[in-house]
C-alpha cells in the first residue's frame, strides 16, 4: 500500500511538472520576451553597424578635412608673407631687423629665419622635399602669386 502512496505521489508530481512546463500562458510569456527583445536588440545593433562603418559627424564628431598641397603652399606663402611684414615695421621702429623672431613675439614652427646684417633677411621653410624662401629683397606680388585667390576659394 505504502509502495502504491508513494507511486500515485510521485505521477501526481510529475504530471503537475509537465503541465507547468507546457502551459500555454507561460510559454506566451517566454515567447512576448523574446520578441520584445529581438525587437529592440536587432535595430540597437543595426545602428550600432551603421555608425561604425559610416561614421556619421553627429556621433563620431567632424572629421579632419586634408587641405589640398595647392592650398597648403598657399596658407604658408601668406603666412611668410604676413610675417615678413612684422619683420619689416620691427625694422622701420628698431633700425634693425631682430636677432630671432622671439623679438616680435612670434613662432612659426617649420619656418627659418636668417637675419644677413641689418638690412636683410630670408625665411625658408621646406614642404613636400620643396624649398620656399622669401627674401627681403623679394617682390611681393611675385612670391605671393595667386596663393590669396586660392585661400579665398578663386582660382586664376
Amino acid at each position: 500500500m505504502e509502495r502504491a502512496l508513494a507511486l500515485r505521489d510521485v505521477m501526481d508530481h510529475a504530471v503537475r511538472v509537465q503541465r507547468e512546463i507546457t502551459d500555454p500562458s507561460r510559454l506566451r510569456r517566454r515567447n512576448l520576451r523574446a520578441i520584445a527583445l529581438t525587437v529592440l536588440c536587432v535595430p540597437l545593433i543595426a545602428l550600432s553597424a551603421y555608425s561604425w562603418i559610416a561614421r556619421p559627424e553627429v556621433i563620431w564628431g567632424p572629421r579632419g578635412r586634408v587641405v589640398p598641397p595647392l592650398r597648403s603652399e598657399a596658407e604658408l606663402r601668406v603666412a611668410m608673407f604676413l610675417l615678413a611684414q612684422r619683420l619689416e615695421a620691427y625694422r622701420r621702429l628698431q633700425g634693425s631687423y631682430p636677432k630671432s623672431l622671439a623679438a616680435i613675439d612670434e613662432d612659426p614652427h617649420g619656418i627659418r629665419y636668417d637675419v644677413n646684417g641689418d638690412s636683410a633677411f630670408a625665411l625658408s621653410v621646406t614642404r613636400d622635399g620643396k624649398g620656399i624662401v622669401l627674401r627681403s629683397s623679394d617682390n611681393a606680388e611675385a612670391f605671393l602669386g595667386n596663393s590669396v585667390a586660392l585661400i579665398g576659394g578663386r582660382r586664376q
